[in-house]
């Protein structure tokens, strides 16, 4: 019952960013926490949330600067 263009600015005042960057981030946290438990790339990108493996890859490039089979092997060395 809220119009969108109130929503959006309200939404941004309290987050600091946009709704759907707020959803990406939440998607990547969720990703992120599926690599660290050693989950396959494909189940994490469905998993968190992702159309497929690829968009994960896309977004892990646009936010960390890194691709998700980047990260897996920096957590899998972090817990050596």
């Amino acid at each position: 019952g809220v119009h969108p263009v109130h929503f959006s600015r309200t939404f941004k005042r309290f987050f600091h960013c946009s709704a759907s960057e707020y959803r990406q981030r939440k998607q990547l946290d969720r990703a992120i926490l599926q690599l660290s438990q050693q989950h396959s790339l494909s189940d994490t990108a469905l998993q968190a949330g992702f159309a497929d493996q690829s968009h994960m890859q896309r977004s892990f490039r646009r936010y960390l600067g890194a691709t998700p089979r980047q990260l897996q092997m920096l957590l899998r060395l972090k817990q050596l």
